[in-house]
């Protein structure tokens, strides 16, 4: 396919709708969605919750602009929990009310290891994601904490 190219203004009068839609189609299908073989599906960002020192409760939300689905969750510490573990939960929820938990986390005292968990969950357009910290660290907090959670789609 020849390199498509976004109409010129004041220049491709009476294509300008032609062009555009072969610049759009390189990356989107006809309902506006991303091709899974398109160089955009693969830089999906993961959503990222941070913080230098873990605090108990929760994150601020992420809300979804568009449609995805989320697969994974990886914990991150740059200095241990000491006393107890470090323990997160990932929720979601699609009013903002009601919280479920989609997965947790939880990185042992005395450990650095990044924790894992595997999940499966659509959002749609407005649903929204936080996380919810149950345990810090008794004697001292974990610190350069990061929760990425993976999009699939």
């Amino acid at each position: 396919m020849a390199t498509q190219r976004l109409p010129n203004p004041g220049e491709d009068n009476g294509t300008w709708g032609d062009i555009l839609n072969n610049f759009l189609e390189v990356e989107h299908n006809t309902d506006g969605t991303l091709k899974t073989t398109g160089t955009l599906a693969t830089v999906l960002q993961p959503v990222r919750f941070s913080a230098s020192v873990a605090a108990l409760g929760n994150t601020g939300t992420d809300k979804a602009y568009v449609g995805r689905s989320l697969s994974s969750a990886h914990l991150r510490v740059g200095s241990a929990p000491s006393g107890s573990s470090l323990v997160v939960n990932v929720q979601y929820s699609t009013n903002g009310t009601t919280w479920t938990t989609a997965t947790t986390l939880t990185v042992p005292s005395g450990s650095t290891a990044e924790a894992v968990a595997s999940f499966s969950l659509t959002q749609n357009v407005g649903d929204l994601l936080r996380l919810n910290v149950t345990s810090i660290g008794s004697i001292v907090p974990a610190m350069g904490v990061v929760v990425d959670i993976i999009r699939s789609s």
